[in-house]
């Protein structure tokens, strides 16, 4: 704790300050109002009298505003009368909507775009009623592609599928009839460019399978040339195994060992394995298997035979 002298506190002024502050307070008690005493409420009376006397109270008669009766509810709804009610009738509806142009016999299938059901119609007509879900189509050209759409009828205007493009519905306009023949036209294009891509397509099955067939024909007729040439021995080597039968009869000869009836079996063989061999040694061995063995007409046979085959081993 810290004390000061009163020699100090004198130096400083404390004494003096003190001073001040005490008077300060003793003003400001002196100046506070006194609490009132609880003084009475004045009464609702007192309190309109003080209004009137400044204008804030209205004294004029109480203004009532008359209420109009209440008007009468409309007449429920009969059901038995519903029946008179034309439930095809659409807001959307015009007169303009039901023409079309005369049909003609030609018919083709149409698919509704809501049902998905499919109908035969006139292929002349720009108008297509679904029985099924009772809405009614129109063939339209669209001005910015020129592509032929189906659109809903009722309705002033209609957006292409394809470009997006708005197009106003021509049934409604004033030459709805010089335009439907266009839309016809243009239909008749259409059923023709799909029929010929039937036509293609079926001419593309038929082709490939023309195509396969004739491969597959080709294939077996160069099988069966080749076999053919293949089972037939050529000249060359028809000549070479008819000289060397031949060869194997005349050893036989020499030795003795070949008697008459072996003989003729062997030339019948060589006579066969000869169809092939070169000309003059097939004229060669018929003309040895016509000679009797022994005689002038054998040995100048198998003479002959003899100088074929070695001037074909030369």
């Amino acid at each position: 704790m810290i004390t000061v002298s009163d020699d100090h506190a004198d130096a400083i002024g404390i004494p003096s300050a003190m001073a001040l502050a005490g008077e300060s307070s003793t003003d400001a008690h002196e100046a506070m109002p006194e609490p009132s005493t609880g003084s009475a409420e004045p009464s609702i009376d007192e309190v309109r009298a003080r209004l009137a006397a400044r204008g804030l109270l209205a004294t004029s008669p109480r203004i009532e505003v008359p209420k109009e009766p209440r008007p009468e509810g409309a007449e429920p709804i009969n059901l038995t009368t519903l029946d008179t009610f034309d439930a095809g009738s659409h807001w959307a509806d015009d007169e303009a909507d039901e023409w079309d142009v005369e049909p003609g016999l030609e018919e083709v299938t149409v698919r509704c775009p809501q049902c998905r059901d499919v109908y035969f119609r006139p292929l002349e007509s720009t108008r297509f009623a679904c029985p099924s879900c009772d809405r009614a189509w129109r063939f339209a050209v669209c001005g910015e592609c020129d592509v032929l759409a189906f659109t809903m009828e009722r309705q002033e205007s209609w957006r292409c599928g394809s470009c997006g493009n708005h197009n106003r519905s021509w049934w409604r306009t004033p030459t709805a009839q010089k335009t439907a023949f266009d839309v016809v036209a243009r239909r008749k294009h259409q059923a023709i460019e799909v029929e010929r891509k039937l036509i293609r397509e079926g001419m593309k099955k038929r082709r490939w399978k023309l195509v396969a067939l004739a491969v597959w024909a080709a294939i077996a007729a160069i099988g069966v040339i080749v076999g053919v040439r293949m089972a037939e021995p050529s000249t060359a080597a028809g000549s070479e195994v008819a000289c060397r039968h031949f060869d194997a009869i005349r050893s036989g000869l020499a030795s003795g060992t070949l008697d008459r009836a072996g003989l003729d079996r062997e030339l019948e063989k060589l006579h066969t394995e000869a169809q092939g061999a070169e000309e003059v040694v097939q004229k060669a061995v018929i003309d040895l298997r016509a000679a009797t063995p022994g005689t002038s007409e054998f040995l100048v046979a198998r003479t002959t035979l003899a100088d074929a085959c070695d001037s074909l081993r030369r």
